[in-house]
């Protein structure tokens, strides 16, 4: 998604944060937007919960319509520093380079443990009670303004669980 989109807020969650946005673009070269997709951290309770289950011989059930464009704390932080430093304001975007949906991750999950995709079981966001306003099919966005600016480059999702949860991710031996 391009910066310059019309916000088209579907959620309470997205109508709250359209309204921060216009408030803080009042200030002009003041106030700077930072968007960002999905930030995983080591202790991220669900993936956490699925290697888990995985390495204890369970099958999982992940969502297939729902998807992230992932990142580390060190994407975030390091983009934060780079708009921080440009001293301009604006809308600015920190996205992972592709989406990836959630059953995509556990897939990516249990073949890096060295086990079968189809301990995976795929579910929609509707069976898992997710209202269809909050269901995310394209979350990645556009980051070109921050890469001419400072060289980012959006991570693929991939590299961001191995960097994220590698050391969670070797097979049994």
């Amino acid at each position: 998604m391009r910066a310059e989109r019309v916000r088209a807020p579907t959620s309470l969650y997205g109508r709250f944060k359209a309204e921060a946005e216009e408030a803080i673009l009042r200030h002009g070269d003041y106030g700077a937007v930072v968007r960002l997709t999905k930030v995983l951290t080591p202790n991220m309770r669900l993936m956490g919960d699925w290697i888990a289950m995985l390495r204890a011989g369970h099958e999982i059930a992940a969502i297939r319509d729902h998807r992230i464009a992932p990142l580390t704390i060190q994407h975030v932080v390091g983009g934060l520093i780079a708009v921080a430093n440009t001293g301009s304001g604006g809308i600015w975007q920190i996205s992972g380079a592709s989406d990836i949906a959630y059953d995509g991750v556990a897939h990516y999950l249990a073949i890096r443990l060295g086990l079968s995709a189809s301990r995976v079981r795929s579910i929609t966001a509707a069976e898992r009670g997710i209202p269809p306003e909050d269901v995310t099919a394209y979350t990645s966005l556009d980051c070109s303004r921050l890469w001419a600016a400072t060289g980012f480059v959006p991570p693929e999702p991939e590299a961001v669980i191995d960097e994220v949860f590698g050391h969670m991710l070797r097979p049994d031996p």
